[in-house]
C-alpha cells in the first residue's frame, strides 16, 4: 500500500509541476531540484536578479495552491 500512495503521490507531484508554466517551472526546478541560487539562476537563464526571484516567489505561490486544490497532502 506504501508503494501505491507514493506512486500516486509521484504522479501528482509530476503532474503538477508540467502545469506550471515554462518561466517558474525552470526556475522552482533550477532552485529546489538542482540547488542553485538565485543569483547562479539568474545568469544561467540571463534573467536579472529580480526577475529571478519574482518568479521563485510566483513560482512558489502557484505550487502551493496546486497541491491544496488537489489535497495532495492528504495522501499517505
Amino acid at each position: 500500500e506504501n508503494s501505491a500512495s507514493s506512486d500516486e503521490f509521484l504522479e501528482k507531484i509530476t503532474n503538477i509541476i508540467a502545469d506550471i508554466p515554462e518561466m517558474y517551472r525552470d526556475v522552482l526546478t533550477y532552485h529546489y531540484l538542482a540547488g542553485f541560487s538565485t543569483r547562479e539562476i539568474s545568469v544561467l537563464l540571463n534573467r536579472p536578479l529580480s526577475t529571478v526571484k519574482s518568479q521563485l516567489n510566483r513560482g512558489n505561490n502557484i505550487l502551493k495552491k496546486a497541491i491544496e486544490e488537489t489535497k495532495i497532502h492528504d495522501i499517505k
